[in-house]
């Protein structure tokens, strides 16, 4: 059985394909939907891209436990979720106010500049219905944790220190790791996303489970909920 992580960048996506003898393979493509020939022969998808999303001022409590869990700094990895008219929106201001109309907040530049992202996944399960509970939301700095027995990642992941830290702590449940970003041959992504895909596609071969434990489901009866590997459950709530 194949474990897929797909992680977004400014050209598209990336996603990493572990196969059933442990080889990684790398691959880009520019839209979501590419995506789909990928989920012949495993259940699902693990991706860095919000599927359920709020509908209320309250934020998502999948959120709340993420940045609990990964504690400061690296809480704010965990951006905040904009809701399905701000994604929709075609200006950053028309966003800005959506959001402030249904959330009673604006949106941050950052949260904008992935609007396009999770609008792409939205529409794919829209007219995909097939892909829902096929294509789930996770978070690579929780996998890390999980990886590293509880305990957040130290620095920046963007730092050449912080890259080691991670691409260690991923070693350790996959041990093929640096083999296979090592012999990639593929351009356009940053070592960083196809790290980040990467560790989604190892937490993907183990037992997962849902943060919360019963998530809310949003107006499509999408779960806003973070998949995760089940060492970390027990302390998210």
């Amino acid at each position: 059985m194949l474990s897929i992580g797909i992680d977004g960048f400014r050209g598209g996506w990336v996603a990493a394909v572990i196969d059933n003898t442990d080889r990684c393979e790398f691959y880009l493509v520019s839209r979501m939907i590419h995506m789909i020939t990928l989920l012949v022969g495993t259940p699902f998808i693990l991706g860095d891209i919000p599927i359920g999303l709020p509908d209320t001022p309250e934020d998502r409590e999948c959120d709340r436990i993420a940045r609990r869990l990964l504690g400061r700094p690296r809480a704010s990895s965990v951006f905040p979720v904009p809701c399905r008219e701000a994604i929709y929106s075609e200006s950053y201001h028309e966003a800005c106010e959506a959001n402030l109309r249904v959330l009673g907040k604006s949106i941050s530049l950052q949260s904008w500049l992935i609007c396009g992202k999770i609008r792409e996944v939205d529409e794919l399960l829209a007219s995909h219905p097939t892909l829902r509970g096929r294509i789930r939301e996770s978070h690579p700095e929780l996998c890390f944790r999980a990886f590293a027995g509880g305990k957040s990642m130290e620095r920046p992941k963007r730092t050449p220190v912080g890259f080691l830290e991670r691409l260690r702590t991923l070693s350790g449940v996959y041990p093929h790791a640096e083999d296979a970003l090592r012999n990639t041959t593929l351009r356009g992504a940053g070592l960083d996303d196809l790290l980040d895909a990467l560790a989604l596609a190892a937490a993907a071969g183990q037992r997962l489970v849902s943060v919360p434990d019963l998530p809310r489901t949003d107006g499509r009866r999408l779960p806003m909920e973070i998949m995760v590997p089940e060492t970390i459950s027990s302390s998210g709530g």
